[in-house]
């Protein structure tokens, strides 16, 4: 496990007070891996896109690996093109990404992708909390879209978490360090989500997670491998989430966030 950075030697002020949560989307907050009306899957469409951009042939390559295997798209470009330069990857990225989306964004409708068991009723409590003087701060840190994300909740009719931290973003983030594009478990996604936290409330960054701040986040994924390992690695509270039974683990978010003691009122 890396080691965090010791507490800054300045005050927080409010911000020693906030908690911080994140969430995995596909599997995690949606059901996307179950097939739309239509037959639709985030799975079906990657197909359609990989067949489109890449050919028959590496298709064929990409089903023999396994398929996406819950994997980000710079990972699948890099599987299908690995000698391509860093400005190739970063165009190919965009076009599997375009392609894939003007196939799932035609199927949201308030009946897919159905959330996770418990996850609506969580969003109510988190509500609840907020008006009750709660301060904890929501962010979305996904390998997909922002803009699935953003249609998904419009279609529930829901607010959507104040951070969303998807693919579009991860790759600015990554841009703007001059760094490659990291997939999870990269600890260097769970340090921009920390950003983005520290960011909403006028806090600078940190080449790495403080223990004081990392003691305050928690992240809820349904991949013990690339979400889990994301977590620990970053030293922050890891829940795994079984999407055919995640009530259980709503609830037990939920109750973390109640029953920790930063100046907030209960959850309830």
């Amino acid at each position: 496990m890396t080691e965090a950075l010791a507490a800054p030697n300045w005050s927080y002020g409010d911000f020693s007070s906030e908690l911080f949560v994140g969430y995995d989307f596909d599997g995690t907050i949606a059901r996307t891996f179950d097939p739309s009306p239509r037959g639709v899957t985030v799975a079906s469409a990657y197909d359609t896109a990989v067949d489109q951009i890449f050919g028959v042939q590496s298709l064929a390559k990409y089903h023999a690996s396994g398929g996406l295997r819950n994997r980000a798209p710079v990972e699948i470009v890099r599987q299908l093109a690995p000698d391509a330069t860093t400005t190739q990857q970063a165009d190919l990225v965009a076009m599997l990404d375009d392609a894939k989306l003007a196939v799932l964004l035609e199927e949201i409708t308030a009946q897919w992708p159905q959330p996770t068991d418990g996850y609506l009723d969580f969003i109510k409590k988190m509500q609840r909390g907020r008006e009750n003087g709660a301060r904890t701060t929501e962010a979305i840190i996904s390998s997909g879209h922002a803009p699935f994300i953003t249609q998904t909740y419009k279609a529930w009719g829901v607010p959507e978490p104040e951070i969303i931290l998807a693919q579009e973003a991860i790759a600015a983030m990554a841009n703007a360090e001059n760094l490659p594009v990291p997939a999870k478990p990269s600890t260097r996604i769970m340090r921009f989500a920390h950003t983005l936290w520290r960011d909403k409330h006028h806090i600078l960054p940190t080449a790495q997670i403080p223990v004081i701040d990392a003691a305050r986040m928690s992240y809820v994924g349904d991949d013990k491998l690339k979400d889990g390992e994301m977590a620990s690695q970053s030293n922050v509270v890891f829940y795994l989430l079984d999407p055919a039974n995640s009530q259980p683990t709503w609830n037990q978010i939920a109750q973390r966030i109640s029953s920790t003691t930063f100046g907030r009122r209960e959850l309830s």
